[in-house]
């Protein structure tokens, strides 16, 4: 069965040595709390700035900063792991952005739930859609998913 390796891997990553919510979301969290928290969670602070490190161009190495040391970050072609592998896929990834791509991102949605965020945005009328999902614990990315659509040019 060809989904049973991608499978396995995705578990390993969600097991990985990094395990565990932080007492910080645990305590702002709370069913039936009748309180709003307006912070926002580590989650979506480590996404964000992690959108801003790519977009502001600060390179490979500030963008693979954010992740754990045995990260997984899922793609439609394949898994990588850990910093240096990710940040090869990061090196051709950049490289291969139509010229308009980082100026004209557009974050769509995000949408946050403990350690998991999920982010849908686009790039030009060439990468009208992308999404990723992140699962951040302590602080650093632990595991990614990635897909992107590209429009045909004429």
């Amino acid at each position: 069965m060809a989904t049973a390796p991608a499978f396995a891997a995705f578990r390993a990553c969600m097991n990985a040595p990094a395990a565990g919510l932080s007492a910080g979301w645990l305590n702002s969290h709370q069913p039936g709390s009748s309180t709003m928290n307006t912070q926002p969670s580590v989650t979506e602070t480590v996404v964000r700035s992690h959108l801003q490190t790519f977009l502001d161009q600060k390179g490979t190495a500030a963008i693979v900063a954010d992740y754990d040391e045995h990260a997984c970050f899922f793609s439609e072609n394949k898994a990588y792991r850990g910093k240096a592998e990710i940040g090869a896929f990061f090196e051709e990834f950049i490289a291969s952005l139509p010229p308009r791509a980082i100026p004209e991102f557009s974050l769509r949605s995000l949408r946050v739930e403990g350690d998991l965020a999920y982010i849908t945005w686009s790039a030009g009328s060439q990468l009208p859609l992308g999404t990723d999902t992140f699962v951040v614990r302590n602080g650093k990315i632990v595991s990614q998913t990635f897909a992107m659509y590209t429009a045909r040019t004429a």
